[in-house]
């Protein structure tokens, strides 16, 4: 897994860069003003005085956690990425894959959030395309002169918008994550990803912890 880490970086720290969006107006409901409205509330969170300095971090964290895992559909996110496995695991099995993915991405592009949270990423949303109940929501991140193309794949249920992939410069971090678990898979068994994940979102939580105490 870590031949790709550097990509997988790349990836989500553009999907935390789009947390800090700068575009026109959209029409009320729909994808791209769903969108808009997660980017104020987690704006609001990082910038309330009250909570502000690393000693309210992790209160940050958590509440930024929240605020994401209600826009992102990671159940979704977590099937399409086990691909075929996900039909061979029971629902228990699942579940509980969903819980580490879910995990995963939570710890890794919300801390990012602290060292990107000065601004210096600008997103526009430039266009929105809609077909049914999906749609794909383009915006260009731009970072020191260099534009990057960012998209939201999302759908509609119950009149909501959720995020079910994130496509930066055309690479899918749902299709970068499903590479990956399927080769390790592949060569040492579904036990040994899940092991993999657990060790390492126990590791974030140790850092986390570590960081508090020295705080």
């Amino acid at each position: 897994m870590d031949r790709n880490n550097k990509i997988l970086g790349l990836q989500v720290l553009l999907v935390c860069a789009c947390l800090f969006v700068h575009g026109g107006l959209a029409w009320a409901n729909d994808p791209q003003s769903t969108m808009q409205a997660t980017v104020e509330n987690v704006m609001e969170i990082l910038t309330e005085p009250a909570l502000a300095g690393d000693d309210h971090w992790q209160e940050r964290r958590e509440m930024v956690s929240e605020e994401v895992a209600g826009r992102f559909d990671f159940a979704e996110m977590a099937k399409r990425a086990l691909a075929q496995t996900w039909n061979e695991r029971s629902s228990v099995e699942q579940e509980k894959f969903v819980t580490l993915f879910k995990e995963i991405l939570k710890d890794t592009y919300v801390e990012r959030l602290k060292t990107y949270s000065d601004g210096s990423y600008k997103v526009v949303f430039d266009k929105v395309l809609i077909r049914g109940d999906k749609a794909v929501v383009n915006s260009l991140v731009t970072q020191q002169g260099r534009e990057i193309s960012a998209a939201y794949k999302m759908y509609q249920k119950d009149n909501q918008w959720f995020v079910y992939d994130v496509v930066i410069e055309g690479v899918s971090l749902v299709s970068n994550y499903r590479s990956q678990f399927i080769s390790v898979i592949q060569k040492e068994g579904y036990e040994e990803l899940v092991h993999r994940l657990e060790e390492k979102i126990a590791e974030s939580k140790s850092s986390a912890n570590a960081s508090k105490e020295i705080s």
